[in-house]
């Protein structure tokens, strides 16, 4: 049965065409992410522009503009200062004291994680693809996340809850192995979670037919988590029977159009700077010398019948440049408009912008982050819960390797009523002092911050930087008041 379901997971995957699509569109966004643009760009120049992408390519005319990436740094703002984290109890909000057991190893898991950098990637990816996919992993002596792009996930959905990750068939996830013994490059493999119709999981390293390509990673191919450990995380609801979100295929297009523009734009400022030199007429030899191209330049002498004739002239193309900067100017504002940010925000020159402008684009900024911050909880809930299931299993099987005698890292247990809760830190804005002052007096006082939550938002260091620099100020202070 389980051959069986590989077999149609391999197919499934091929036989929709739509799937098919958007997978190419979320794999071409993930390279613009990455701010690689030169085979997406290369195919749609040569789809719009069949001749002239021939002349781009051998003079290496191109040029890049990194919207996608610009875009989705600009619209991240849940993660731009570093979070902190605390554990509660299920059914309570009281934090668990550092010395739990459950607090310790979390805080051992955390720094491997890096979690500010992860928060921060995992939002970029989501911001430009509309979905991607975290999973715990265990690598090596601990767990990392390991973040995928749709694109390297596959799955054959679950007759019932066909939206449902955790009720799925198969869910495989892409292996780009390194290369093989002889240094030539191994085809990608797919960790493929399972589930039967008796319930039963497995865990399966498989090729792109489905086709199983080594011993199981466990006995029996059994998965020892007892779940699929995975998280989709997006921003809106995905659309019914679905797990993930449509690409957004109007910023691929968007970004495919001003790489164009760009290019055409600066491949023809290269014929503008340099005229083309026509010569026209019957050209006769110098004294002494022979008939040849006509050279340019101080010391050369070019020769024809008659000035009536004969002649050269050096021409220029008409460029309509002004035409073309209007055009990407055109898109760039657009673009900024679609996702409620001010038509400049893209702008390529330097716009001047009064108070009033700055807290109005800080006010959307703020209008997202606080949109999001409760979709962010509830899907780190569930990636916690996830890491919580992977690292308790290997807490096990490091238990059971010690007892045969092999020495491995040993691992505490997270207790399974313990539950993650995220505490997001604002960004101080752009405010008049003054008034920003006494606002802050106001919430420090009736108790909406803290002296160690203003320094987090003004300085992005963790809860305890920021409480470490909020006591050696106070000391400071405390010096100071005492030699005066």
């Amino acid at each position: 049965m389980i051959d069986h379901d590989l077999t149609l997971w391999a197919r499934y995957s091929k036989a929709d065409g739509d799937m098919q699509r958007w997978q190419g569109e979320w794999a071409a966004l993930e390279r613009y992410l990455q701010d690689d643009h030169a085979a997406d760009t290369l195919e749609a120049a040569r789809r719009a522009f069949k001749m002239s992408s021939v002349a781009w390519n051998q003079e290496q005319s191109w040029v890049y503009l990194p919207l996608v990436r610009m875009l989705a740094k600009r619209m991240s703002v849940t993660f731009d200062v570093a979070p902190s984290t605390y554990l509660v109890r299920r059914g309570s909000e009281d934090p668990l004291p550092e010395t739990d057991p459950s607090v310790v190893q979390w805080r051992i898991d955390e720094q491997r994680l890096n979690l500010p950098a992860w928060g921060q990637d995992i939002e970029l990816r989501v911001t430009a693809l509309a979905t991607a996919v975290s999973v715990p992993t265990w690598v090596g002596d601990g767990i990392e996340w390991l973040t995928y792009s749709p694109s390297d996930v596959r799955v054959l959905p679950g007759s019932q809850r066909p939206g449902d990750l955790q009720a799925a068939r198969v869910v495989g996830f892409r292996l780009r192995l390194g290369p093989g013994a002889d240094g030539s490059p191994q085809a990608d493999q797919w960790l493929c979670y399972t589930l039967d119709e008796h319930g039963q999981r497995g865990l399966w390293q498989v090729s792109e037919e489905g086709m199983r390509t080594r011993a199981p990673l466990f006995e029996g191919g059994a998965n020892p988590y007892a779940c699929l450990p995975a998280v989709a995380w997006s921003w809106e609801m995905p659309r019914r029977g679905s797990w993930w979100c449509p690409p957004p295929s109007s910023l691929l297009a968007s970004q495919r159009a001003v790489n164009l523009d760009m290019t055409d734009l600066h491949h023809g400022m290269r014929f503008n700077a340099h005229p083309v030199r026509v010569r026209y007429g019957q050209q006769i030899a110098p004294p002494g010398g022979k008939l040849s191209e006509v050279a340019v330049g101080p010391g050369f002498e070019a020769n024809f019948q008659d000035r009536a004739s004969g002649g050269m002239e050096f021409v220029s193309p008409n460029l309509n440049s002004e035409e073309h900067r209007a055009t990407i100017e055109s898109l760039l504002q657009k673009l900024a408009v679609m996702n409620g940010l001010p038509p400049d925000a893209f702008a390529t020159y330097s716009p001047v912008r009064n108070l009033g402008a700055m807290q109005e684009v800080k006010a959307e900024l703020q209008r997202i982050r606080v949109q999001r911050r409760p979709i962010v909880q509830r899907l780190l809930a569930q990636q916690f819960a996830a890491h919580r299931a992977v690292g308790n299993a290997w807490a096990e099987i490091a238990s059971w390797l010690a007892g045969q005698g092999i020495s491995v890292p040993s691992r505490s247990r997270i207790a399974d009523d313990v539950e993650i809760r995220l505490e997001v830190v604002e960004r101080a804005g752009v405010e008049d002092r003054q008034s920003a002052a006494q606002s802050t007096a106001i919430e420090i006082q009736t108790g909406q911050t803290s002296p160690v939550e203003l320094e987090m938002g003004r300085a992005g260091t963790t809860r305890a930087e920021a409480a470490a620099a909020v006591a050696r100020r106070e000391a400071d202070n405390a010096n100071v008041n005492g030699v005066a």
